[in-house]
C-alpha cells in the first residue's frame, strides 16, 4: 500500500525541520510526504524550500487544524493517509506497523502508541472515548474487540499525532469537521468512522515520540493559554454526538464536570506561577463564550466537511530523501558522557561515530547518563540518544565497583527495552570504566559486543601517583577496574582500537601476549577517529584540500600577538607540568607571544592549590604573566573559535590512545606540537604536520615551540599539510564506514565459525579461589613467560598471592583472635592485599609495621633488616614479593619467618626459582610442614610468570628437645633451616 504522510504546521519551523528529517529513517519504502502550512510568520518557508521537489507543499489560509488536515487529504495520493504532528518523531518502524494492520478490509483507522516529551514514558497507548468527548488513555489491554460498535456509548479512538486512515473511508465521511479548529478533531473522525461500520485498530509497534513544542495555544510549560477552543469543542462534541442518543441532561452534566476539572487546573497553575493572576478571569470568559458557541453550532447541525470535489488529481511523489541502508543494522553505542555540555574525548568520539553511522542509513542508539531530570530519548543528528538516570542495582557482583556496575546494568536494562522493539545487532562500549561489564556477563543472543580501546586504567593510574597511595581508591576502584578491563579485552566479540599503539599498550600492560592469550587479529580493528569538518568554509563544495581555512596562519588575530593554544585537562597525563615548565622562558623571550590554556582545572596539590593557582602564585609579578590565560573548561560546541584564532596548538600528553585535539587543530589548518607517545605518532607526521618531542621533556618542548614561533612559513606549511591529512584520513564518514565494515566482518566470522568469544574456564580448584576474590579473569589465560616489570602487574601478582594465602589460612583453620597476620610487601601493594586477607580470613587482621618493612635478599631494600617482633607474635605471615636469590638466602628468610609465627600458623610465600621450590618441599625436616593441597597448580605457576606459591605450616618442635630454652630452640631451628636450604642436608 502507498502511504501519504501529512504534516500540518503553523509557526514551528525548528521542530518541523526535525520532523521532516526524521522521516528519512522510515523503513517502509512506499510513501510520500505532504506539508500543509498555515499562515506562518516564522522561517517555515525557508525550511520548506530546502525540501523542494521532495515533498508536496500546500497552504492553509486559516489557523485551523481540521481545515489543514482536509487540505492534506485532498493532496494525498496514497491509499493510507497518516498524520503526524510537526513536533513529533516517528520510530523507524512506524509505517510498517500501521500498514500491516490494514490487511483487514474492515479496518478504517489505525493508530500507534505515543511517547510523551521524554521519549521514555507513555503519553497514550490504548484510547477509548465516549460520545461526550471524554477519553480514557490508561487502558492496559487492547479494546479493539469491544469498542467498535456503531452508535455505541464508547468507541476506540486515536491521538492525532499518531493516526492513520484509509483515504476512501475519510472521503466517505467527509474528512475532518472544520468546526474543530483544535482539540477533539481526530476523536470526532474516529466516532463517525465507527458509526459507519469501520474498525478503529491499534498497532502498539507503531511508535511516535511527541515532543510537545509550544504553540499559539500552549506555553513552554505545556499549559494551555487560551481554553476557548477547548471548551467550545467539548460542548459542540457533547451536544452533537452525545445528547441525541444519550440525553441532553447527561450532556449538560458531562460538560459541567469537564469545566470544573479545567477550572481546578487553572487555579493550580495560577497558584504555582504557571499562569498569570488574571488567567482565572480569562478562563471564565472563555467558558461563557465557548459554551454559547458550542451549543449554537451543535444545534445548527451544519458541519464544515471535505467536499466531494476537494480531492486533487495529483501524482504520487515518492519520498526520495528516505535514507535506509539495504543491509540496515541496529547499533547501540555506550558513553557515559555525550554532547551537549561538558564531554570527554570518548563522548566526542561516540557523538561523531553515531552521526556517521546514522548517515550511512543504519539505526543508532546512544545510551548515556542523564545530567538531571527524568529518563528521556531524543533523535539527535540521526541517532536516538537515551539519557538515563543511573539506578542502584541490588545484585552487584562483589568484584565490580558499585558505580561501575550500577551504570552498566542501567544501560543493559535499556538495551533490553530497545531489543523488545527492534533487533539489536551490535553493542559497542568503551573500555574506559568498563562500561560494558554488565553486557559482558549477560546473555544477548544474536548481539555482538565490541569493546573500544581508549587510555587504559593501567596508564591512567601510572600518571596519577596520588591514586597509587590512596588505599580506598586502589582496593575499591583501580585494581578491580584493571581486572574487569582484562575481562572485557578477553571476552568481547571484538576490540575496536583507534591506533596500533593502544593495542600494543593493552597487550603489554594486560598480559595479553602469548599463544593463547593474544586476541586473534580478526577480532581487532584499528579505525582512526574521525570528525565532521567544522572549519569555516569547509562546507563550500569548491574549497579544495589545502585551501585557506579561517584566518591566515601567522597573521595577527585579535591582540596582534602570536597565540599558542592548549586544550585538555590540567593534569599530569596531559603534560601540563611540562608545558608550564616551558612557558616562562618562551614568554620572557618573545613579547609578541601569548598562551591560552583551555581545560578543566580541579586537581589540587598538597597545599590545596589548583594547577593554575600554584603556577600564578610561583610567578606572581612576572612581567609576562598577562600573556598567559587560564580559561577553564569550555564546552565542545564553543571550542572552534579558539582553534580558529590560534597560531600553534600544543598538547604534550604523556599518553594518548589517539589524541582528538590534534585532529581539531589539523581540521583548522593549525600546526601542532605534541609528544611521540601512544597513538599520537599515527596522527601527526613529525616534521610534516607538526613537531613531536619526548614526553616530559620541557626543554625539547620549548625548542619545538620556539622553532614554530620563529618561522611563519613553517607554520603555514605544517598547517596546510595537517589540513590535507585530516581530509584524507580522519573524517567522520571514513570512520563510520570502517566501523560498520568491522562489525560486518565479525558477523560473517560468527556465521561461519561460531561464537567469537573464547570460552571461560571452568571455575574449579584454584581458579575458583581467584574468581572468589574477583581476580580470576586477570590470570586465567596463557601463562606469562616473562617477568612482569610494570608496577600495576606487580600489584596484580600481590593480589594473586594474597588470595591463595587466604584460601590456605581458611583450609588450615588458622583462627587466632589474639594474634594478627603479618603482611610484608611494597607500600603500593599492601592496601589491596590487606583488604583481601582482612576481609576473608576470619578474625584475622593485616598488621602493616609502622617502623618499616623487612629487607630480604632479592627484594627491595627495606629497614629494619630483621622483623623486630617477638617470637610467635603472629598467626601467620604472608610475603607478597616473590623471594629470589640462592638457597642460603632462602634459609635465612625462612628461619626469620618461622621465628615469629606461632605453632600451627602458616608461612605463605612465593618463589621464582625451581630449585628453591624443590628445597621448600623438604622444609618439614626443619620443623615446617608443606601441605601439598595448598600448592598452586602448574597452570597458576605459569600464569604468574613462573612464580610458585607455597604455604608452610609451623609444626611442633620434633627435631629439638622440649627441655631446651625457647631461644636455644629457635637458634637451633634457624640453623637447621639455613643448613637444610643451603646444602640440602640436616645437621
Amino acid at each position: 500500500m502507498r502511504v501519504s504522510i501529512v504534516v500540518n504546521t503553523y509557526n514551528r519551523a525548528g521542530t518541523l525541520a526535525r520532523t521532516l528529517a526524521s522521516l528519512s529513517q522510515l523503513r517502509y519504502r512506499d510513501f510520500e510526504v505532504i506539508v500543509v502550512a498555515g499562515p506562518c510568520t516564522d522561517r517555515t518557508d525557508a525550511v520548506l524550500e530546502g525540501w523542494a521537489g521532495l515533498i508536496k507543499v500546500r497552504r492553509c489560509p486559516a489557523v485551523n487544524l481540521s481545515a489543514s488536515r482536509n487540505i492534506g487529504i485532498a493532496a494525498a495520493s496514497g491509499e493510507i493517509v497518516a498524520f503526524i504532528d510537526d513536533d513529533a518523531i516517528p520510530d523507524p518502524r512506524w509505517l510498517d506497523a500501521l500498514v500491516a494492520a490494514y490487511e483487514d478490509p474492515e479496518v478504517g483507522a489505525v493508530g500507534g502508541w505515543v511517547y510523551d516529551a521524554t521519549g521514555h514514558a507513555w503519553q497514550t497507548r490504548y484510547i477509548v472515548s465516549d460520545r461526550f468527548g471524554n477519553s480514557r488513555v490508561d487502558l492496559a489491554a487492547d479494546p479493539t474487540g469491544y469498542y467498535n460498535q456503531p452508535f455505541g456509548a464508547e468507541y476506540c479512538s486515536l491521538l492525532g499525532t499518531n493516526s492513520s486512515f484509509r483515504r476512501s473511508a475519510l472521503l466517505e465521511i467527509g474528512g475532518f469537521d472544520e468546526e474543530f479548529a483544535y482539540y477533539l478533531d481526530e476523536t470526532d473522525v474516529c466516532l463517525r468512522l465507527v458509526d459507519r461500520g469501520h474498525v478503529v485498530k491499534f498497532a502498539p509497534e507503531a511508535l511516535v515520540h511527541h515532543k510537545f513544542a509550544p504553540s499559539h495555544l500552549r506555553s513552554e510549560k505545556k499549559v494551555p493559554t487560551d481554553r476557548f477552543q477547548i471548551v467550545k469543542n467539548q460542548c459542540y462534541f457533547a451536544f452533537r454526538h452525545g445528547a441525541p442518543l444519550l440525553g441532553y441532561d447527561r450532556a449538560f452534566a458531562s460538560v459541567q464536570q469537564f469545566i470544573e476539572k479545567h477550572a481546578g487546573e487553572v487555579r493550580w497553575c495560577v497558584e504555582t506561577g504557571l499562569l498569570p493572576p488574571d488567567a482565572l478571569a480569562r478562563f471564565e470568559t472563555a467558558v461563557a463564550e465557548g459554551l454559547e458557541a458550542g451549543m449554537v453550532r451543535a444545534i445548527a447541525g451544519t458541519p464544515t466537511l471535505l467536499g466531494p470535489d476537494a480531492p486533487e488529481d495529483c501524482a504520487f511523489l515518492p519520498f526520495a530523501a528516505r535514507h535506509v541502508a539495504p543491509d540496515r543494522r541496529t547499533v547501540v553505542l555506550l558513553s557515559q558522557s555525550f554532547p551537549p555540555g561538558h564531554v570527554d574525548g570518548i563522548g566526542r568520539f561516540v557523538a561523531e561515530l553515531a552521526a556517521g553511522i546514522a548517515g550511512l542509513g543504519h539505526t543508532v542508539h546512544v545510551l548515556t547518563v542523564a545530567a538531571d531530570g527524568p529518563d528521556r530519548v531524543d533523535l539527535e543528528d540521526g541517532a536516538w540518544v537515551h539519557r538515563l538516570r543511573v539506578v542502584p542495582q541490588p545484585d552487584r557482583p562483589a568484584e565490580v565497583p558499585g558505580h561501575i556496575w550500577d551504570r552498566s546494568a542501567t544501560m543493559l536494562a535499556e538495551l533490553r527495552r530497545i531489543a523488545r522493539q527492534d533487533r539489536v545487532d551490535v553493542v559497542q562500549a568503551p573500555g574506559w570504566d568498563v562500561e560494558g561489564v554488565a553486557f559482558l556477563r549477560a546473555e544477548l543472543p544474536g548481539t555482538l559486543l565490541v569493546t573500544s580501546l581508549h587510555t587504559p586504567m593501567a596508564v591512567a593510574a601510572a600518571n596519577h601517583p596520588d591514586w597509587m597511595v590512596d588505599v580506598a581508591r586502589m582496593q575499591g576502584t583501580i585494581l578491580p577496574i584493571m581486572c574487569l578491563e582484562r575481562e572485557a579485552f578477553l571476552f568481547s566479540d571484538g576490540l575496536y582500537a583507534n591506533s596500533r599503539a593502544v593495542v600494543e599498550s593493552v597487550e603489554r600492560l594486560y598480559a595479553l601476549r602469548g599463544d593463547l592469550a593474544r586476541i586473534p587479529a580478526e577480532r581487532v580493528a584499528i579505525v582512526p577517529h574521525g570528525l565532521r569538518d567544522r572549519a569555516p568554509g569547509a562546507q563550500a563544495p569548491a574549497a579544495p584540500i589545502g585551501a585557506p581555512i579561517g584566518a591566515p596562519i601567522g597573521a595577527p588575530i585579535g591582540t596582534g600577538r602570536l597565540r599558542v593554544l592548549f586544550v585538555g585537562r590540567l593534569e599530569l597525563r596531559k603534560g601540563i607540568d611540562t608545558l608550564l615548565a616551558a612557558i616562562p622562558g618562551i614568554l620572557a623571550e618573545h613579547p609578541g607571544v601569548e598562551f591560552e590554556l583551555v581545560g578543566q582545572d580541579h586537581l589540587r596539590d598538597e597545599a590545596g592549590q589548583t594547577t593554575s593557582e600554584a603556577f600564578l602564585a610561583r610567578h606572581a609579578g612576572a612581567p609576562w604573566l598577562d600573556r598567559l590565560r587560564f580559561l577553564g573548561e569550555v564546552q565542545q560546541e564553543f571550542l572552534d573559535p579558539f582553534y580558529g584564532r590560534a597560531d600553534i596548538v600544543v598538547a604534550p600528553s604523556r599518553f594518548e590512545s589517539f589524541g582528538l585535539v590534534f585532529l581539531e587543530a589539523m581540521m583548522h589548518a593549525r600546526p601542532v606540537v605534541g609528544c611521540a607517545v601512544g597513538g599520537v605518532t599515527e596522527v601527526v607526521e613529525d616534521g610534516v604536520s607538526g613537531l613531536l618531542v619526548p614526553p616530559g621533556d620541557a626543554v625539547a618542548l620549548g625548542e619545538a615551540l620556539r622553532r614554530l614561533i620563529a618561522d611563519p612559513a613553517l607554520r603555514r606549511a605544517m598547517g596546510k599539510a595537517g589540513r590535507r591529512r585530516f581530509r584524507e584520513r580522519f573524517t567522520a564518514e571514513a570512520m563510520a564506514a570502517a566501523t560498520m565494515e568491522f562489525h560486518e566482518s565479525l558477523r560473517r566470522r560468527r556465521a561461519s565459525a561460531g561464537p567469537l568469544r573464547p570460552a571461560r574456564p571452568a571455575e574449579a580448584g584454584d581458579f575458583a579461589v581467584l574468581r572468589r576474590f574477583g581476580i580470576a579473569d586477570f590470570w586465567h589465560t596463557q601463562p606469562l613467560r616473562r617477568r612482569i616489570p610494570e608496577p600495576w602487574f606487580e600489584i596484580a601478582l600481590d593480589r594473586w598471592i594474597a588470595a591463595l594465602a587466604c584460601e590456605a589460612f581458611e583450609r588450615a583453620r588458622v583462627v587466632r583472635a589474639s594474634r594478627p597476620l603479618l603482611v610484608l610487601g611494597a607500600a603500593a601493594s599492601l592496601p589491596a592485599a590487606a583488604a583481601i586477607l582482612g576481609s576473608f580470613v576470619p578474625m584475622a587482621r593485616a598488621d602493616l609495621p609502622r617502623r618499616g618493612h623487612w629487607a630480604a635478599p632479592g627484594m627491595p631494600a627495606r629497614e629494619p633488616a630483621v622483623l623486630g617482633s617477638a617470637d610467635e607474635s603472629f598467626a601467620g605471615v604472608v610475603v607478597l614479593d616473590p623471594v629470589r636469590g640462592d638457597a642460603a638466602a632462602l634459609g635465612d628468610i625462612l628461619a626469620e619467618l618461622c621465628r615469629v609465627v606461632a605453632e600451627g600458623g602458616l608461612v605463605c610465600l612465593a618463589v621464582e626459582d625451581a630449585d628453591l621450590a624443590a628445597l621448600l618441599a623438604r622444609a618439614g625436616e626443619a620443623g615446617l610442614l608443606v601441605p601439598p593441597a595448598l600448592h598452586a597448580t602448574p597452570a597458576f605457576e605459569a600464569e604468574a610468570g613462573g612464580v610458585r606459591f607455597v604455604a608452610l605450616a609451623r609444626a611442633r618442635d620434633r627435631l629439638l628437645g622440649p627441655t631446651l630454652p625457647a631461644t636455644v630452640r629457635q637458634d637451633r631451628r634457624s640453623s637447621a633451616g639455613r643448613r637444610l636450604l643451603a646444602t640440602g642436608t640436616t645437621p
